[in-house]
């Protein structure tokens, strides 16, 4: 601020007159009196030495650590407390922008930046979801990092959106039925087959095979637990065939890996006369689709045995299609 000696007030310490300047003038005096004090005050009361100029540098932002993607993202998983599989998923993400766009710091993300990165994986081929999902998970870190303070955000206003089509894709309650009484001659085909049914019949993910507790009450069994993925506790029956498979194997489920099982559906399916290329998560499709159409479960039902924290989560896995309709249009008749 440059004024002229005559201007100013030396017993007060400030511009002298009431015209729009001076009054700018003297409020940011006194703003930065305001702030030169506060940051001498953290220093008394830690009883640290202090200096005038440890007192300017502070106050000019020069000792502030310029925070990294990797110290965001180490502190959100000290916080949020992710589950491992989510917080890979999160780091591979963000780092689709230093792949693509490539800023060193999180304070120089832009509107630009999501722009260019999205451009960049369409031209490679990723899906629209995983597009969406690795801009969301830029733009989670970004703003995390400015509610801590330790950034400005310059995406807070950035609405992302994604236009969803889901693939719906399952077996039918019959279809389930025949593959289960369909027997194979190859062992390794049969167990994939077996567990994949267990899917069917629970809602279980893959990862979440075996890491379920059963529940037993006077009316049957349930099986109950936490989704690997989200933390959410699911809880659900054990039906029928559930029990058989589980004594079938003395309660312990084999183990092959997802790649394994997917490659063994692919082929299995067909020998059972289901003309379905199917991969193991349908599993899950196929248990909520059974739920809703044929068992006529109610979607919030439905939604707590599958895990999910409200039925808008099914969109993804089942809707409601003319069986349904059926079933219940002649309840209401009759």
């Amino acid at each position: 601020m440059r004024l002229h000696k005559s201007e100013w007030n030396q017993r007060l310490q400030k511009v002298k007159g009431n015209h729009p300047l001076a009054t700018q003038y003297n409020l940011k005096l006194t703003s930065t009196k305001s702030d030169v004090l506060s940051i001498y005050n953290h220093f008394e009361v830690n009883k640290e030495i202090v200096s005038a100029d440890k007192i300017k540098s502070i106050y000019k932002g020069e000792t502030r650590k310029r925070v990294t993607f990797k110290d965001l993202f180490d502190e959100y998983i000290e916080i949020k407390k992710p589950s491992t599989l989510t917080a890979a998923g999160y780091k591979r993400r963000y780092e689709m922008l230093f792949k693509y766009v490539g800023p060193a710091y999180p304070d120089e993300v832009t509107r630009v930046s999501l722009t260019r990165m999205e451009a960049a994986m369409i031209k490679e081929g990723y899906s629209p979801a995983y597009i969406y999902k690795s801009r969301s998970a830029v733009k989670m870190l970004v703003d995390f990092g400015a509610s801590m303070g330790y950034l400005e955000s310059r995406i807070t206003s950035v609405k992302l959106t994604l236009k969803r089509t889901y693939s719906l894709e399952c077996l039918t309650f019959e279809e389930v039925q025949t593959l289960g009484a369909f027997v194979f001659s190859s062992p390794i085909f049969q167990k994939v087959v077996d567990i994949y049914l267990f899917s069917c019949f629970t809602g279980l993910s893959y990862v979440d095979l075996g890491k379920y507790e059963i529940v037993t009450t006077p009316e049957r069994r349930y099986i109950k637990g936490k989704r690997t993925k989200t933390k959410t506790e699911y809880f659900a029956p054990l039906l029928e065939f559930s029990e058989i498979l589980l004594e079938k194997y003395n309660g312990m489920l084999p183990k092959v890996s997802n790649q394994r099982c997917n490659m063994i559906l692919k082929e299995a399916l067909p020998l059972a006369g289901i003309d379905k290329k199917m991969k193991f998560h349908s599993g899950r499709k196929t248990f909520a689709n059974c739920c809703i159409n044929t068992l006529l479960y109610s979607k919030d039902a439905t939604a707590k045995m599958m895990g999910q924290k409200d039925t808008k989560e099914l969109l993804a896995y089942a809707e409601v299609d003319k069986n349904r309709v059926i079933a219940e249009t002649t309840k209401l008749i009759a």
